[in-house]
């Protein structure tokens, strides 16, 4: 017992020692490219990073935005880009002029390039970008944008030094002073006041024992793994809500910044149920939010239960004040120095989360909750970290690397019953959808509330189509856009013209285009489809988490393996497969070449990446 104990003291501090760095690593690989991109790019280079945007044209102002002009530009619409509406892009040729500068003592100057402006809108049908630039900026002439470096992460790290700190000064006091933090580092059991427990009540549903456990939290941290249709959100906001009720501080925390006005969006709706609008009322508790927006945000009028704020000073004199009871920010608001403990902090999509980033987080609150699916999209990793000592992985299998949800999980697709709450129960998922996704992704455990049964397409024909499909398309050398299956999706579409919908209330109405999801790996694929299809949903797995459709098409698009941008890793995730299917609540049609399922694997893992499409074939009917 004595050698497991001493194993895990100095297992948690070496992953301890390893999260102190995490950011430097992280951050290694955007200053190498950063450096590359101002340095040695040319216009064909700026063309294949997809983080950058290549073979500008200015086409000239075309309207103002109070003190800006808005400057439009031409781009050929073939590339692969990830910049997106409210971005701010930068010009890097403005940067290599810099290097031959000195300052002052005689140095070499810090390329940095200048600001061309925030990106307002995107035609990429059209190859058009409209960018918002100050009007004494003058006319801008880049002819290739490129992202920001690296967002500053100053106060994570201080947030983790302040953590290592205590425990090199006194391991005890740990307990008292980041309670949430360090039984996080040390996955202890989940603790819970009044003799509760993680065991269910009798006919209790997983969503009602985590809005009934959340508030009960004792200086400790629980999981709670929501799939697909769970009603994740839904049961978030009403946990939020008791805890509230039971006199807390609670914090909102994620990712994104969409996401956190997602869980305050989805807590003003949960105070329209007439039985929380009387818990709360028969209670001293009276609900008032405080978010921190985007710096590039402007404060919404404040309302009733919502206030929105733009300093993180203004959150903590709220928190001191008693002004407010919920209070949501990233992690920059709770791993400020300043900012006062709360009782819980509410950590949505911690699947996208570095463990890092989390602990920093949770050093602000004496209790802490990770809501997510690490089966879904996942926050993308570009630093190389150091494995754990051998006789450590056990304990930390994926050590630094690992989400937040990854760290508990270690290498289970689902939380175990005795370390976390599964929502079990999907509420979107047609059950053939279901019985794919719960069997490819969550070891058999998800099932389909029974008023999915009714789901259905019933096409002009009278025909009910419903379930997985597979279309299989021949073709040769496409990479990031095939023709051949746009035509085939057209099709596909063209044979729901007259079709109607039944939904899970058994009611029918007319099936639109606007019904129709079509997911696409690529934006040049994306773009083609649009021109295509211009009344259906069309997009990459990331525009559409968190939203479904009653039926989804997802065009693989390239035409082997060997044809595939950016590695296998990419095209054939499961986590973003996952993802897609998993947005259809009637039919899911996967569209692609054959020869995909034929692809040469050099390791355990591409295997396993592969057999997710093959099984998904295996289960499909064909579509024709």
């Amino acid at each position: 017992m004595a050698q497991t104990s001493d194993l895990q003291n100095s297992s948690v501090r070496w992953l301890l020692a390893d999260l102190l760095l995490w950011h430097q690593r992280e951050a290694r690989p955007d200053w190498w490219i950063y450096f590359e991109r101002i340095l040695t790019y040319d216009t064909q280079k700026f063309l294949e990073d997809a983080d950058c945007l290549g073979g500008l044209q200015v086409v000239g102002e075309v309207g103002e935005i109070k003190q800006s002009f808005v400057w439009r530009f031409s781009f050929p619409t073939d590339q692969d880009f990830k910049i997106k509406v409210g971005d701010e892009v930068f010009d890097p040729m403005s940067a290599r002029t810099e290097l031959f500068v000195e300052d002052a003592e005689g140095l070499p100057g810090f390329p940095k390039p200048k600001l061309v402006g925030t990106v307002v809108s995107i035609d990429d049908v059209n190859g058009l970008i409209d960018v918002k630039r100050g009007k004494k900026q003058g006319a801008p002439t880049a002819s290739n944008f490129m992202p920001s470096a690296r967002v500053a992460d100053e106060r994570i790290r201080k947030a983790l030094q302040r953590l290592a700190q205590a425990l090199i000064n006194d391991e005890g006091s740990l307990d008292t002073e980041f309670p949430a933090a360090w039984s996080l580092l040390r996955l202890r059991k989940s603790k819970f006041r009044s003799g509760a427990s993680l065991a269910p009540k009798d006919s209790e549903s997983a969503s009602d024992r985590f809005i009934r456990l959340a508030p009960l939290l004792d200086e400790s941290y629980l999981v709670v793994q929501g799939p697909p249709g769970s009603g994740k959100t839904w049961a978030l906001a009403r946990a939020v809500i008791e805890c509230v009720i039971a006199g807390q501080k609670v914090g909102l925390c994620a990712f994104k910044h969409e996401t956190l006005k997602s869980m305050v969006d989805a807590i003003v709706e949960a105070l329209s149920d007439p039985k929380i609008s009387s818990r709360l009322k028969s209670s001293t508790a009276n609900l008032k939010i405080m978010r921190k927006i985007e710096m590039d945000e402007k404060p919404a009028d404040e309302t009733i239960t919502v206030t929105e704020v733009e300093k993180n000073q203004e959150v903590f004199d709220a928190i001191e004040s008693n002004s407010h009871n919920v209070f949501a920010g990233t992690a920059w608001v709770f791993t400020d120095e300043k900012a006062p403990q709360l009782d819980v902090i509410f950590i949505d999509e911690a699947g996208q989360m570095s463990l890092a980033n989390a602990v920093g987080v949770s050093t602000a609150a004496k209790s802490l909750v990770l809501v997510g699916d690490p089966q879904q999209l996942a926050q993308p990793g570009k630093g190389s970290h150091p494995l754990m000592p051998e006789e450590a992985t056990e304990l930390y299998p994926f050590g630094a690397t690992a989400s937040a949800l990854q760290h508990v999980l270690k290498n289970n697709e689902t939380v175990p019953d005795d370390e976390g709450i599964f929502l079990d129960v999907t509420q979107r998922l047609h059950p053939e959808i279901c019985q794919f996704i719960s069997e490819a992704m969550y070891n058999g455990r998800l099932e389909n509330a029974p008023h999915c049964n009714k789901r259905s397409i019933i096409t002009a024909t009278g025909a009910h189509e419903s379930g997985i499909r597979w279309c299989p398309v021949e073709h040769e050398g496409n990479k990031m856009y095939s023709t051949e299956e746009v035509d085939a999706i057209k099709n596909i579409v063209s044979q729901f013209v007259g079709s109607s919908v039944i939904n899970k209330s058994g009611e029918v109405r007319a099936l639109s285009e606007a019904d129709i999801m079509i997911v696409a790996p690529y934006n040049s694929q994306v773009n083609d489809l649009k021109v295509a299809l211009p009344e259906c949903k069309v997009g990459t797995v990331d525009k559409f988490q968190g939203l479904e459709s009653p039926v989804v098409i997802l065009s693989l698009t390239a035409s082997s393996s060997e044809d595939v941008p950016r590695g296998m890793d990419f095209l054939y995730s499961t986590n973003r497969f996952n993802v897609a299917v998993s947005r259809a609540k009637t039919l899911c049609i996967v569209v692609g070449s054959p020869r995909l399922l034929a692809a040469r694997c050099n390791s355990v893992r591409q295997l396993q990446l592969v057999n997710v499409l093959c099984r998904y074939v295996q289960m499909a009917k064909r579509w024709v």
